[in-house]
């Protein structure tokens, strides 16, 4: 096996001479990054120190000596492509708007050397699978003055969409200047290109790269500098080892092994929270100097500090199996669970803050409880909306902390948390409008707890004393995984290959020309429900999936279950029945979904709270 790592780059493994391609395999799944990866990427792009380090690149080597097959790395690289592309148009707009023909000079280069980077001979330098080949391709056409095609639809064009108000926001990057800092920082960005000569090297080192073996943490190289303080101020080695114990112990999950992502993210909120005056969040590269120097300046007895507040983060990250270190009430564990659904990552310095108090007795539960009832309402229309961007709220978030009179926090913090996040929420107006949209593609775990939420609020005729609502438990699967029992379901099917009558439903007048259709309205909140049957109904007819059994028993198990969501598939403003329904067309999406969408924009109204 010959195995040859080489660090690279972006600016040369996107090259403006050499003839350097790359493509997707056929084995590969299209495209799949959501907003959220995207948006952690471009920050850690525009706030860490140069070169950032970004991960790595696993290609074979094929006959052409300059192309390679990305065996993993797909996502991350299809992602820069698109950034490539973004920051070409976005300096075209701006050049539009600008008459000074000096003041465009090193824009124009940086669009003549992007044209480069991104296409060769004609051929787009990456080669992506068919469905999202169909719309990069097209879009390539921007840099030869052509207009892009119309995907909206498209899961792959809404995410060039939101690269494109990543580099228009006007409290982010969006002047000229912005862009071609964040461009040049792009180039600098640094993956380990592995390349293998052969498929089954390939996957013989994805296997490896993939195993359980940790990588090198902040808190391994920050243990070391522990350890060597706590000696000189001579405190015992073994109480000093015992105590770091302690600490990782905290962030063990099933497996017995830490989890690292945890660990990091426990230090940087828990700096954010308790250590920074700043209002900018520290960075990883930062924190190991920062944490050294809180040592410096607290001596080995920091340790007692961090270990209380990493039991209190405990409760907060779902990446680690909570301890009952210290005691919250059972609607607090309710709400924070809730709050985990959404990915709310950026509120863990506010909830670290908060829960300490708590711990304290600084605060009361009731203050907690209405803190936790808003952010879950407030990422509910963050997550649907896609705006405001993760970076912003986390600016907030901080800017709470250090506002906040900590003397009266009963009465300072939701007044704070209400004026500062109230300030950049979406309104009631964004939010309904994001709902008429294909919300599914847009926030999957958001939009099932959106179809939960209705379901308990409107008070279900399915669960009952003899069938206990289930909605959250998982069940263990014939390989002992645990997967949710209840799933989304797509009445009008997922699949593109439409078929048992479907085509002619959605587009009677064009059936063989439905994908439009279907692409336009599969994804919206009008679409879905809730059921434990997913796979066993899948692409089957209107009729099958309202009327679908299961073999064993004579029970309704389909459209027919007894839930809220799937009696508001029935036009309750007619006559309309189970026996009388036998279409599902885009004109009850349309309906169903304005009917829910006044629901959900209720429901998580941040007026009451």
């Amino acid at each position: 096996m010959r195995i040859t790592p080489e660090v690279k780059p972006i600016s040369e493994l996107f090259p403006i001479e050499s003839a350097l391609r790359h493509q997707i395999p056929t084995y590969q799944r299209n495209f799949s990054w959501f907003n959220s990866n995207i948006e952690t990427l471009f920050d850690d792009i525009s706030h860490e120190d140069e070169p950032y380090y970004m991960g790595n690149l696993l290609v074979q080597k094929l006959n052409d000596e300059n192309l390679y097959e990305i065996v993993d790395g797909q996502q991350r690289m299809t992602t820069i492509s698109l950034i490539f592309l973004a920051i070409y148009e976005r300096l075209l707009d701006i050049e539009k708007e600008s008459d000074q023909e000096y003041d465009n000079e090193v824009s124009i280069g940086i669009r003549r050397d992007i044209q480069r980077k991104l296409v060769y001979e004609g051929s787009p330098r990456l080669k992506l699978l068919k469905r999202d080949a169909e719309v990069y391709d097209n879009y390539l056409g921007i840099l030869d003055k052509k207009t892009k095609g119309r995907y909206g639809n498209r899961a792959f064009a809404k995410r060039y969409s939101f690269i494109m108000s990543l580099l228009s926001d006007p409290e982010g990057i969006h002047s000229k200047k912005e862009i071609i800092k964040f461009y040049k920082k792009l180039n600098a960005v640094e993956m380990l290109r592995i390349s293998v000569d052969e498929t089954s090297d390939a996957f013989a080192v994805f296997s490896s790269l993939n195993s359980k073996g940790l990588p090198l943490t902040l808190i391994d190289l920050l243990k070391t500098e522990y350890l060597h303080l706590a000696l000189k101020a001579g405190v015992d080695s073994i109480e000093s080892v015992d105590k770091w114990e302690d600490l990782i112990t905290i962030f063990k999950t099933e497996s017995d092994d830490p989890s690292s992502i945890a660990v990091t993210q426990f230090l940087l909120n828990n700096y954010d929270a308790f250590e920074s005056g700043s209002q900018a969040s520290i960075t990883k590269r930062q924190a190991l100097k920062s944490y050294i120097r809180l040592f410096n300046d607290n001596g080995a007895k920091y340790m007692d500090t961090l270990i209380k507040n990493a039991e209190i983060f405990s409760h907060i990250t779902p990446l680690v199996d909570d301890d009952p270190s210290i005691e919250l009430s059972d609607e607090i564990v309710k709400k924070i669970k809730q709050l985990q659904k959404l990915d709310p990552t950026q509120t863990y310095p506010l909830l670290l803050f908060a829960l300490r108090a708590l711990d304290k007795k600084t605060i009361r539960e009731t203050t907690i409880n209405s803190l936790l009832t808003y952010l879950i309402r407030f990422y509910v229309r963050r997550n649907i909306v896609q705006a405001p961007k993760a970076s912003n709220v986390r600016a907030k978030i901080i800017e709470i902390i250090r506002k906040v009179n900590k003397n009266d926090l009963d009465s300072e913090l939701m007044k704070q948390v209400r004026r500062t996040l109230g300030s950049i929420a979406p309104s009631n107006t964004s939010f309904g409008e994001a709902l008429d949209q294909g919300v599914y593609d847009v926030s999957p775990q958001t939009v099932r707890f959106i179809l939960i939420s209705l379901e308990r609020h409107n008070g279900s005729n399915y669960f009952n004393k003899q069938t206990p609502d289930n909605l959250d438990n998982k069940s263990k699967t014939k390989n002992g995984k645990k997967q949710l029992i209840w799933t989304i379901e797509h009445i009008l099917p997922e699949t593109e290959n439409l078929k048992n009558g479907w085509p002619k439903m959605i587009s009677p007048s064009d059936p063989e020309h439905f994908e439009e259709v279907h692409q336009q309205y599969v994804h919206k909140i009008g679409n879905l429900t809730l059921t434990g049957y997913n796979p066993e109904m899948s692409d089957k007819s209107f009729s099958d999936k309202v009327n679908y059994k299961d073999n064993n028993n004579n029970n309704d198990l389909g459209l027919r279950t007894r839930l809220w969501l799937n009696e508001s598939i029935l036009d309750q403003s007619s006559d309309e029945s189970w026996s009388t329904k036998k279409e599902w067309t885009p004109k009850d999406i349309e309906r169903r979904t304005e009917m829910l969408k006044k629901e959900i924009v209720k429901l998580f109204d941040l007026k009451d709270v």
